[in-house]
């Protein structure tokens, strides 16, 4: 029997089955950013969509029924689901483990990014091009059949399609979320800064904030990333033509195509950064 010193400790099998629960429950109210940005970068060169009408466009298109309005937010939910699940764990491990290599929190954040990326990338690329097809076609696309073109085209290395691009914009984003994060923390005082609430607002400013301040380079990686279904020229698929096309089709406003949606979806994904924390605390207190 437990004593009571121990009663509140939560074990590392606990944490890493703790992190797993809130990488997929957090993707749930992720996942239609991650459709809405997909479509508002999809659609015709040179066409701007709001995020209003990226929404209406989805639930509209979807048929008569209410349950496939619902299912068209949700087009490659499996795909991500299960890549958010194991990020989430290695994003929660890495947080903690950084602090041991560096003192520095943008260091820190692009650290536990890198540890995740590894698993969130593959997922993200095949939910996009799914997405992308359902848009394109209005018809249901399959998971297998996604799986196994990227396989055909190149192998494991299609998974990992943007990735570099990836990489750089949403380590950019996670490194000054976790810099953000430690200034705002400075206004609250030092007793309060284990609060599970104070961690939650703290999180969800600096990964809003930053998320807005990444959106110009996310851009490119999700123009990368949607290659394969545009069937663009070869040079459209690399991050140097990439900034190019985007630029010349609107100048520099067109890297702030998705921002609202991009702030949104922020504050979706900075669960991987308070979700287990909070989460933990409150089982502890039980």
């Amino acid at each position: 029997m437990k004593d009571s010193a121990d009663a509140g400790v939560i074990t590392p099998i606990e944490r890493v089955l703790l992190d797993g629960v809130v990488g997929m429950t957090s993707e749930i109210p992720l996942h239609p950013f991650l459709v809405l940005w997909t479509l508002q970068h999809a659609a015709g060169e040179g066409r701007f969509i709001s995020l209003r009408e990226a929404v209406m466009t989805t639930y509209q298109n979807a048929g008569q029924k209410f349950s496939a309005k619902i299912s068209a937010f949700y087009v490659g939910f499996f795909a991500t689901v299960i890549s958010s699940v194991l990020g989430t764990i290695a994003f929660d491990h890495m947080k903690h483990v950084a602090p041991l290599a560096t003192q520095n929190d943008f260091l820190q954040g692009l650290l536990t990014h890198a540890a995740a990326a590894i698993f969130w990338e593959p997922g993200e690329r095949v939910a996009m091009l799914m997405q992308a097809q359902h848009h394109a076609e209005s018809r249901p696309v399959l998971l297998r059949n996604t799986l196994r073109n990227i396989w055909r085209e190149k192998g494991l290395h299609g998974f990992y399609r943007g990735a570099l691009p990836g990489f750089c914009a949403n380590s950019f984003m996670c490194g000054c979320a976790f810099w953000l994060q430690t200034l705002v923390l400075k206004c609250y005082s030092p007793e309060r800064h284990q609060d599970p609430l104070v961690k939650m607002q703290t999180y969800l400013f600096a990964f809003m904030l930053s998320a807005w301040l990444g959106t110009p380079i996310e851009g490119i990686p999700t123009r990368v990333r949607l290659g394969q279904f545009r069937k663009t020229a070869p040079g459209d698929n690399t991050a140097f033509q990439a900034i190019k096309t985007i630029y010349a089709l609107g100048g520099i406003k067109s890297f702030w195509r998705g921002a609202m949606t991009s702030v949104l979806g922020g504050a979706m994904y900075s669960a991987a950064a308070w979700g287990p924390d909070v989460a933990s605390a409150l089982l502890q207190r039980r």
